[in-house]
């Protein structure tokens, strides 16, 4: 039977299913976004992005790598926004089916769109407003975050993508590029 309703619907509305806490990748995108959260202000543990190097134009360097390593719908849409674009755009991808990817957030900063998606992944796994499941042997997460019960973020992520970017990051800037800006 056909259903009505956008097939991510309850993925990002119904928080309850339980999540084995043992498994490597889950431990370490935990680790990588909640606990060790690279947001300025945000981990009294984390190493910032503009500790990694990623400040100035170097930040919309690490934006296009972030979106390049993901699937071709999340190139497609990835869309920072203000809070009263999040509802419109989130319809427009809401019927999605995995494994594709999206990424709906609000931009608090213009200049800093990475450290806003991270915010946004970070709140959704610290108020447990996720879901993991598996398609076709991708493991998929699910996120949502709202505040006072205004969308802030809903995105779909491959956990292969979630753990490239961890690798993007923690990388920091190439070498090149840092010398370059410095010379």
């Amino acid at each position: 039977m056909a259903r009505n309703v956008p097939y991510t619907k309850d993925f990002l509305s119904k928080f309850n299913k339980k999540y084995d806490l043992s498994k490597r990748n889950f431990q370490k995108i935990i680790d990588f976004y909640v606990i060790n959260c690279p947001v300025k202000g945000v981990s009294k543990r984390g190493t910032t992005l503009k500790d990694f190097g990623f400040h100035g134009g170097n930040v919309h360097t690490l934006t296009a790598a972030m979106k390049k390593s993901g699937t071709k719908s999340l190139k497609d849409a990835f869309h920072p926004c203000e809070i009263q674009e999040i509802q419109q755009e989130y319809e427009k991808v809401s019927f999605a089916h995995p494994p594709e990817e999206y990424c709906i957030f609000y931009k608090q900063s213009k200049d800093n769109i990475p450290e806003s998606l991270i915010y946004s992944i970070r709140c959704a796994l610290s108020h447990g407003s996720f879901n993991v499941k598996k398609y076709n042997q991708e493991v998929i997460y699910f996120f949502a975050n709202d505040r006072k019960g205004t969308p802030r973020a809903r995105i779909i992520l491959q956990e292969k993508t979630l753990l490239s970017w961890i690798d993007l990051i923690t990388q920091g800037m190439p070498l090149d590029n840092q010398s370059k800006k410095s010379a």
